[in-house]
This record gives C-alpha cells, sequence and structure tokens, in this order.
C-alpha cells in the first residue's frame, strides 16, 4: 500500500522558482521553528511515498486511483520509484511523462536504470527524475534533487537540478490539485540502492551521509 507521511513543519525560506544543489530548511529537525511555507488553516505538509510501480498493471492503477487519491487526501507532494515499470524492467521517456501527468512529483530509479538507455537524456537534464545517489558519480543523472511543491496549480512542479540546473514545469499534473495553497514548498528527494543480494555498489549511508 501507498505509504502516506504528514510531516509536522514543512522546510522555509523557499527561493523563487525551485532550490538548487543543497537542502534547505531548519537543520537540526525542529518542526516548531519551520512554520513558513505551512498549508492554510496549519494542516501538516502532506507527502505521498508510492513503490514499486511494476509494469502495465501498475501503471495503470496509478492513472486511475492517484488523481482522486491526491484530491481527496489533500496531498502535497507525491514520490514514486519506477524503475520496473517498463514492461517489468526500467522506464522509458513515454512512462515518465504520464507519471507526471497524473500527478506524480518526483520518480525515484534503482539499479534497473540501465535497462532502459532512453531514459538516460531525460536523467540528465529533469530534474524530476533520480537515479541512486550511490551509483558511481560518473553514470548519467543526479541521485537526489530538490523540487517545489505544486500547491494547487494547475502546471507541473518546478524544479532546480543538482549542480545549478534548472527544469520543471513541462507535462504538469492534469486538473490541477484540489489542495490547499501549498505550492513553492522545496521537497528535497533522495535514492539510495542497498547492497543485499545486489551487485557490488558503494555503501548508502557513506553516500548519504556526505550529501547531507
Amino acid at each position: 500500500k501507498p505509504a502516506l507521511w504528514s510531516m509536522p513543519g514543512s522546510p522555509g525560506g523557499a527561493p523563487a522558482g525551485g532550490t538548487a544543489g543543497k537542502p534547505t530548511g531548519n537543520p537540526a529537525g525542529n518542526p516548531s521553528s519551520t512554520p513558513a511555507g505551512n498549508p492554510p488553516g496549519g494542516r501538516p505538509f502532506r507527502l505521498l511515498f508510492i513503490g514499486d510501480i511494476v509494469g502495465w498493471p501498475g501503471l495503470d492503477q496509478v492513472e486511475r486511483l492517484l488523481p482522486a487519491l491526491r484530491r481527496d487526501r489533500q496531498l502535497d507532494f507525491v514520490v514514486a520509484n519506477a524503475e520496473n515499470i517498463a514492461s517489468g524492467s526500467g522506464i522509458t521517456p513515454l512512462l515518465f511523462e504520464r507519471l507526471l501527468a497524473c500527478g506524480v512529483d518526483v520518480v525515484t530509479l534503482g539499479d534497473h536504470v540501465v535497462k532502459k538507455n532512453e531514459i538516460f537524456p531525460v536523467l540528465e537534464k529533469d530534474p524530476r527524475i533520480i537515479r541512486p545517489l550511490n551509483f558511481p558519480e560518473e553514470f548519467v543523472g543526479h541521485g537526489f534533487t530538490v523540487v517545489e511543491s505544486a500547491g494547487n496549480t494547475a502546471g507541473g512542479a518546478a524544479g532546480g537540478a543538482p549542480g545549478g540546473g534548472a527544469g520543471g514545469g513541462a507535462g504538469g499534473h492534469a486538473g490541477g490539485h484540489a489542495v490547499g495553497d501549498a505550492g513553492g514548498v522545496p521537497v528535497a528527494v533522495i535514492s539510495l540502492l542497498g547492497r543485499i543480494f545486489l551487485p557490488p555498489i558503494d555503501c548508502p549511508f557513506v553516500a548519504v551521509e556526505k550529501l547531507l
């Protein structure tokens, strides 16, 4: 089942047009000190995590259920793992765009990112899709991103690619979101690959510690 997590306080100090390259907000993690960016009425910022979307049956479920779920649960931001959405292994640019269109803000990938290399140009330029952070640095794309929540706007979420690149906008969420005005809140997303029953890879704990 999708995991719905309500964050007690959302990050403050959201710059216009997205945040690039580094996490923002309260480094101490104290919700009481970060009131800026909360939706009207003081309700928590609401995040939905979905994974693992597998093949056409998984995509069909997301496209059928997510728009209403986003509206009814007043979701501000949606992250989905979709490394197996293309016939059970990998992802294509078309499938990535379909996920954005039905309400996903950021797509995370794992080791199966290499199964469909047509996604590589998208990984390089679009901050709304990321591969594991603990992949070799030379690998295409980025292991983390910071993307602004779309709130109740009809367009796509804006984002800043690590290293200063800009992106977002294209695609968007069809019809907008029936949520409180929680747009413009920067959300950091990191993808990490484990090491059990997988080919050798850098330690995910060391990788995320260096980033944070």
